[in-house]
């Protein structure tokens, strides 16, 4: 539970996420009988009592909105409003937040928060996220499944998230990727099953800006034909790419090559797992750290076997083969390696493999 704790008190924010067990967490106020608060609901500002409502507990909250009274905290576990003054000054302390499936349009108000470090607002009807990001610094982790969002809505949402290091952007209708560039110290993005028109794409200059510090990207079920832009993320540690439309094993062999620090990756369900020895030739090429591909283990023994066999194919001999002294397996001579025989491999930079130019 001391993950749970430190998410304050939720668990699994999103129902379906990855190793999540969907703790509830009581508000700090009863949720209201009739009126949350708005003079319209689902697009007025949300007013600092409606956050209250739908925030967790915490000493320093109580503490907020009691000033240390034993009256006032009587008061708070009744479930009553505090004065309105009182929760204008109180909503400040707000570290975590629960708005997800509230059928919420807009998130104005919520920039009253200057202590945030936890939204949960997934399963809205979010198609903006005007006035959102502005004055909350030390948010660091951010849940927007399963809304309306578009490119342009989350480009300009993520500015000045300096802190953010958490972002899930599943489910919505994303066709580019972009605005990232405030989001420097970002580690987690998720942007599985997007709804939009178009193939999800990606901008040089975001994924350039997340190059360094993201280690786990998930873009699975995006329609993503090319697995080049992704290389431009130096510091990936977990990718899954399962069902989208990638066939080039060339490109496969190239982002194995080039991520370093790799050790799960995942490419399910798209037309080049099914080439014939499509698993092996990932597995020569790869490097050391590759601990899991497709959900199966590899080991250092299936790694260093594989290259050997590779080399003898292509007449390298044995002794091209030995492993290096660190017990890599020969990790050097798989960079030699060609990909495959399936295809050649495309002229070009990263513009026309799904990355946005920059403007300039």
């Amino acid at each position: 539970m001391a993950d749970a704790a430190a998410d304050g008190g939720w668990d699994n924010p999103a129902p379906g996420s990855p190793g999540g067990r969907g703790v509830r967490v009581e508000p700090v106020l009863s949720p209201p009988t009739g009126e949350i608060g708005l003079s319209d609901p689902h697009s007025a500002a949300l007013s600092p009592a409606f956050l209250l409502r739908h925030a967790a507990k915490s000493g320093r909250l109580e503490r907020a909105l009691t000033g240390g009274r034993t009256r006032g905290r009587s008061r708070l576990r009744a479930g009553a409003d505090p004065p309105r003054a009182t929760a204008a000054l109180a909503v400040e302390a707000v570290s975590h937040l629960k708005l997800s499936q509230l059928g919420l349009s807009s998130l104005r108000g919520v920039h009253v928060c200057r202590e945030l470090t936890a939204l949960y607002a997934y399963e809205n009807e979010l198609e903006e996220l005007d006035d959102f990001s502005g004055g909350m610094r030390k948010l660091e982790t951010l849940h927007l499944e399963r809304n309306q969002l578009s490119s342009a809505a989350v480009a300009g949402g993520l500015t000045g998230l300096y802190a953010l290091r958490k972002l899930h952007l599943d489910g919505n209708r994303i066709a580019v990727l972009a605005g990232l560039e405030s989001c420097p110290g970002l580690q987690h993005l998720t942007l599985a099953d997007q709804r939009s028109a178009e193939p999800l794409t990606f901008s040089r200059p975001a994924l350039t800006a997340v190059g360094g510090c993201l280690q786990t990207l998930d873009v699975s079920g995006c329609r993503i034909a090319s697995l080049r832009p992704l290389q431009l993320l130096r510091a990936i540690e977990t990718l899954n790419c399962d069902r989208n439309d990638i066939s080039d094993m060339v490109e496969v062999a190239e982002l194995l090559r080039s991520a370093r620090w790799m050790s799960d990756f995942s490419l399910r369900d798209n037309p080049v797992s099914a080439l014939r020895n499509y698993r092996h030739k990932a597995i020569a090429v790869s490097q050391p750290s590759l601990r899991r591909l497709d959900g199966a283990e590899v080991t250092a023994k299936q790694r260093d076997f594989l290259l050997r066999l590779e080399l003898r194919k292509r007449g390298l001999g044995r002794a091209n083969a030995a492993p290096d002294d660190d017990g890599s397996g020969g990790a050097a001579e798989a960079g030699a390696l060609d990909a495959g025989d399936q295809r050649a491999e495309a002229p070009g930079g990263l513009e026309g493999h799904g990355v946005q130019p920059s403007r300039r």
